[in-house]
């Protein structure tokens, strides 16, 4: 983060360098009204909690790098990737590919995601050949270290943009620079998005009625949510429900 003064929410250290957070599993929460963003009535908590980690962070690349009216690719159907097709298509994307290691999530991709076509890099054949050059975005959630990278720079048109996003900590496999000098591509990274972004973001959702995939639990279930997630049973965003319809989080998910 750029911030010199940044203090992450989960595991982070106040200034004094003495007290820690414990992250955001609490009833009550207390906070300077300079960071709190007022949730649009229009949004149930519930669809408005996830927005304001995975959903930002899909909104941020599509909304401000060339992404409205452009066909765009989505690698990865973690939280993120499921987000960045909801965007994609809520925006008006000419055309939107989901991008999975497998065909598991295929059906989900093109009945509730809103994606118009998917590529199962393990089970399609040929699909670096039959996709090549078609895509002016690819958004990445997934970790890269065994992606076949070249085939999939090679969906890129002419100066078109790969963007991965989230907290990945792996490095970057190895590229080939000349083909990507030759194709003029970028490749670039985000995180999450500003203020103004995550504002804009739900105004939109609020007037678009745009809705992701949430599974709902009690805040006293977290044990075994947080067990169903290390396992990887979770399917699609968790979200705890604190005391009443009006307050809720979102616990990341390997969905």
């Amino acid at each position: 983060m750029r911030c010199p003064k940044f203090s992450p929410t989960h595991n982070g250290t106040w200034l004094d360098g003495k007290s820690t957070h414990h992250g955001g599993l609490a009833k009550i929460h207390r906070a300077n009204s300079n960071v709190v963003i007022k949730i649009p009535d229009g949004i149930p908590a519930e669809y408005a909690a996830p927005m304001l980690c995975s959903g930002i962070t899909a909104w941020s690349p599509l909304k401000t790098r060339r992404g409205t009216g452009k066909s765009v690719g989505v690698l990865g159907m973690g939280g993120i990737g499921r987000f960045a097709l909801i965007w994609a298509k809520a925006l008006g994307c000419d055309s939107v590919m989901a991008i999975s290691r497998s065909s598991s999530k295929k059906n989900d991709c093109l009945t509730k995601l809103g994606a118009d076509s998917f590529i199962a890099i393990s089970d399609d054949e040929d699909w670096a050949a039959k996709h090549v050059g078609s895509l002016d975005l690819i958004i990445s959630n997934h970790r890269l270290r065994h992606m076949p990278m070249k085939d999939l720079l090679g969906l890129l048109k002419v100066n078109g943009s790969f963007i991965t996003v989230g907290a990945s900590l792996d490095d970057l496999p190895d590229i080939n620079t000349f083909s990507s000098y030759c194709a003029m591509l970028k490749i670039e990274a985000g995180f999450w998005g500003t203020f103004e972004e995550i504002g804009e973001m739900l105004e939109f959702a609020a007037a678009n009625g745009v809705r992701p995939l949430v599974q709902v639990f009690d805040l006293e279930e977290t044990n075994q949510v947080i067990a169903q997630q290390y396992a990887e049973m979770s399917r699609y965003k968790f979200v705890a429900k604190v005391q009443s319809s009006s307050e809720a989080w979102t616990s990341s998910s390997h969905g």
